[in-house]
């Protein structure tokens, strides 16, 4: 029998760190021209300081969890050629993938409100 998906409202619980926040597609994307514009906004305007930007972008955990670092992570993998650094994350009806090509400043992100494991599928 075909289960169709059910609604789950506005939901939220307050895990740390990430319970409960929320981000539109317009967030998502300024924050990662933030990140390839080393700190900067789209218009010039300084959010970040450029070490903030390159310590997320370090791979501090590199002994135990290869390609991990603060936030973002690599696969090992190269798209169109060039490397890249991603994040990803998902919890009841709702998962996103966000990923940023280094040398072109390109980002790519999906958004949708469907369960993760759906979602993969």
């Amino acid at each position: 029998k075909k289960q169709h998906p059910r609604p789950y409202g506005q939901f939220g619980y307050p895990d740390y760190p990430c319970g409960m926040l929320r981000s539109s597609p317009a967030d998502v994307a300024e924050y990662m021209a933030v990140m390839l514009g080393g700190g900067r906004s789209r218009h010039g305007i300084r959010i970040l300081r450029t070490s903030s930007v390159d310590q997320s972008f370090a791979d501090v955990f590199k002994e135990s969890h290869p390609n991990q670092g603060v936030f973002w992570y690599s696969r090992g993998e190269r798209f169109f050629g060039e490397p890249n650094i991603g994040h990803s994350g998902y919890d009841y009806g709702a998962a996103t993938e966000m990923w940023l090509l280094l040398n072109s400043r390109v980002g790519v992100a999906v958004m949708i409100n469907q369960d993760g494991d759906a979602a993969e599928a």
